[in-house]
């Protein structure tokens, strides 16, 4: 089983992903704001970080690029899904310091494949 923490402000979402992670036997870990997500990431060391890009506080590639900073956090996977018309989802990913972009909105089978590609390479 791995740990997915999920950093998203929108209740209804985390509700969603934590129903469809959980059924996909992943352990579910969840942070409504930025600052939360970084403390939870050093804290829980999760398998892989799933963050919104659309924050209040602190934008989701600030995010990424703090837990890219942390040695702590650096080695975790990042996904940040985003609703953004990003182009070439590589380039993007790495301009905002995440491995993987995911496009919203996604559909289930979509978010568990990009999953277990990072989980289980």
């Amino acid at each position: 089983m791995s740990t997915v923490l999920v950093v998203e402000a929108n209740e209804s979402i985390i509700i969603l992903l934590e129903t469809m992670l959980a059924r996909a036997n992943h352990q579910v870990l969840s942070a409504r704001s930025g600052a939360l997500g970084i403390e939870m990431a050093e804290t829980y060391q999760p398998d892989l970080i799933l963050i919104d890009e659309h924050l209040p506080g602190m934008a989701g590639e600030v995010v990424c690029a703090q837990l890219r900073s942390n040695p702590a956090t650096s080695h975790i996977p990042l996904i940040l899904s985003t609703t953004a018309s990003v182009g070439d989802p590589l380039h993007y990913a790495q301009r905002t310091g995440a491995d993987y972009v995911l496009p919203k909105p996604f559909r289930a089978q979509d978010l568990l494949s990009l999953l277990d590609c990072v989980l289980h390479p």
